[in-house]
């Protein structure tokens, strides 16, 4: 076909029902260049004669399109060139497939179709046959895996695939490297491998099952991963059918916090995508599905709804402020971030036991209370009330840490901890203590091998043990990736914080009732205050007199429960009103 004639667009016909879908008839061809031939025909969900095989891919560069012929008047669709090269691996010589794949088989013009048809798509990948994964074109350097892969297969067949001897260096090194495929870092990949246990995995012309490629990531009989680099959050998807009994917005917070690293086209669908995941009541978010808004006002409504469900934990979700047009207070979970185990896990140690309502029975204010939105104050944004305690002024910022890769994030922080560098890396000055303290706030993965000797340690390749490597690597990502973007810093030239790169000197630090972290906020007229950063990260040093009352009041914010914060409130007083624009 010539790419560049002119042919007549085609032109959708509008769905008939709730459950109404199109699906694509992708017509043989015996030839790969031959042009690509479909029809879309419409069906309804609920039809048992339906039986089609859903595409789960990669769009690709927008601005690379290719036509193809829709139906048999001519018409042409415009779609991108990963999706034509998806339609050629796997069109089939001699009979017809039918497939359903979303730039085509959803009018992507019609935002309030898309947002129909985004509702329903965890239907349509649990009704198909089998789910198509196409990672994009084979290359001559995943042949060997793709061998690996096929032989796999078939020891699959025979139920002796754990018999099969752990993968050789090479074939770990081309694993690693299609795990870099931007397949992997898709958010809406999760649902479509989620939701239906038959997958194919497709690279060009080469094929394996899913099961294959998991099995050889795990070493197949070792059960033990076989790869350096950070497992894609689509192969942990086994260990959140246990969250499908949770209520909705929980688990959706839980989602949002796990997946913030992962991409998509549209920054909307990094919310939309998760739906597929929440479990039995997860209509309860379709209200939130719908393309007509723009995405901070999307962003703002998912913001109220969760703080009606899971409360002003929300805040430690703004790791910067947001540069969108919408109050300081709403997460922007379009901002891209590493932080995948550094969610704040709502209540203590207490069992889950849910409400009706989907608030944890054995303590509903928790969640509840502590704030409330205000809509008319003379703001072009709602304000959000809520109550703190003022713990300290940043008197002494260190650079802002960026980093490019792992060793980096080694060379960096090794002369911050080192005990004769102060705070900006310089002179001297017995950072190192406090530091360490400070790094073990950043969560539960970052504590291991963190030693008076600092990072030098870490992931030590002269190490025997090859699963210590892999864990002290995983130790390292872990700073790295919490420490990405922000700086250290002396609050009231005492105490030591980690705060983000758009911290001044004038910025106040806060302890914010029903935030489980301090809170950075900068005060604008009238008293009120935008938040600078919402996951802040305290270490009370106290000076010559250690300020047990604050460390201790911050130990309790981890908690996230109510006999927690009548304690600091019975320990620093009475906290004071706060308006957040």
């Amino acid at each position: 076909m010539d790419e560049g004639a002119v042919e007549p667009p085609y032109q959708y016909h509008p769905l008939r029902y709730p459950d109404s879908v199109r699906i694509l008839q992708l017509a043989p061809s015996a030839s790969f260049e031959d042009p690509i031939l479909c029809t879309l025909i419409a069906y309804r969900l609920s039809d048992p004669r339906l039986n089609f095989e859903p595409v789960s891919y990669t769009w690709g560069d927008a601005s690379d399109r290719v036509l193809i012929h829709v139906g048999g008047n001519g018409a042409c669709l415009s779609v991108t060139r990963n999706c034509f090269n998806t339609l050629k691996s796997l069109r089939q010589p001699d009979l017809p497939r039918l497939l359903w794949i979303d730039a085509i088989c959803i009018n992507q013009d019609d935002v309030a179709e898309r947002s129909a048809q985004v509702r329903i798509m965890d239907k349509v990948y649990a009704t198909g046959q089998q789910t198509l994964i196409y990672l994009g074109e084979a290359t001559h350097e995943n042949d060997m895996l793709f061998a690996e892969l096929e032989a796999a297969d078939s020891d699959l067949g025979k139920g002796t695939i754990d018999e099969r001897s752990k993968p050789d260096g090479f074939i770990v090194q081309q694993l690693e490297e299609l795990l870099e495929r931007p397949w992997f870092q898709r958010v809406w990949v999760l649902q479509e491998v989620f939701l239906n246990d038959n997958r194919l995995v497709i690279c060009g012309q080469r094929r394996c099952s899913w099961t294959a490629l998991r099995s050889c990531l795990f070493g197949f009989g070792n059960n033990k991963l076989v790869v350096a680099n950070d497992l894609p959050p689509v192969f942990c998807l086994h260990r959140w059918n246990a969250d499908r009994a949770m209520p909705a917005w929980l688990n959706l917070w839980i989602h949002l916090n796990e997946t913030r690293a992962l991409l998509a086209t549209n920054p909307k669908d990094k919310i939309f995508a998760l739906k597929a995941l929440l479990g039995r009541d997860q209509d309860d978010v379709n209200h939130l599905i719908d393309y007509r808004f723009g995405l901070p006002e999307v962003l703002t409504n998912l913001a109220r709804s969760l703080l009606h469900s899971v409360g002003l934990v929300i805040l430690s979700a703004i790791r910067s402020a947001t540069k969108r047009s919408m109050a300081s207070w709403v997460p922007d979970w379009s901002q891209t971030d590493s932080r995948h185990f550094a969610w704040v896990t709502l209540g203590s140690d207490e069992a889950f036991d849910f409400n009706d309502d989907g608030l944890l029975a054995s303590d509903r204010r928790k969640y509840s209370y502590h704030f409330s939105i205000i809509s008319s104050m003379g703001t072009p944004f709602p304000l959000l009330q809520v109550y703190g305690w003022r713990i300290g002024l940043p008197s002494v910022l260190g650079p802002t840490l960026l980093f490019q890769n792992l060793e980096d994030v080694r060379l960096q922080l090794s002369p911050i901890l080192d005990r004769n560098k102060n705070l900006s890396g310089e002179g001297s000055g017995g950072w190192q203590p406090p530091l360490i303290e400070a790094l073990r706030w950043l969560g539960n993965e970052v504590t291991s091998f963190i030693s008076p000797h600092g990072l030098n340690t870490l992931g030590n390749t002269r190490t025997p043990d090859p699963a210590l490597i892999l864990t002290m690597n995983e130790n390292v990502q872990s700073m790295g990736a919490v420490l990405h973007g922000r700086r250290f810093a002396l609050v009231d030239q005492r105490d030591l914080a980690i705060l983000p790169d758009a911290a001044q000197e004038s910025d106040v630090l806060f302890l914010i009732q029903g935030n489980p972290k301090p809170c950075l906020l900068r005060e604008s007229s009238g008293g009120r205050w935008s938040i600078v950063g919402g996951n802040c990260h305290y270490l009370s040093l106290g000076g010559d007199k250690p300020d047990e009352t604050l460390r201790w009041c911050l130990s309790l914010m981890e908690r996230v429960s109510t006999k927690e914060w009548d304690d600091i409130r019975d320990a620093l007083g009475e906290p004071v009103a706060l308006y957040l624009e």
